[in-house]
């Protein structure tokens, strides 16, 4: 779907603070998808739900760069 959001589930709990837009976000080839990041209350999933619907026939990439697990 094109409105779906990206889940990313850890093994141990991560610190909603060390999430930014610099280490986890979504692209593709015409650069970053505007949307928003969150960590669950147990800390074990991450988030992103872009602001607008994805682009049909775009191919997406998740970037994750989050080292304090």
């Amino acid at each position: 779907p094109t409105n779906g959001s990206v889940v990313i589930r850890f093994n141990e709990a991560i610190d909603p603070a060390s999430v930014t837009s610099s280490n986890f976000y979504l692209y593709t080839n015409q650069g970053t998808v505007p949307g928003t990041r969150s960590v669950s209350a147990d800390g074990l999933e991450l988030s992103f739900v872009s602001d607008a619907p994805l682009a049909v026939g775009t191919s997406h990439t998740i970037y994750s760069y989050v080292d304090d697990v």
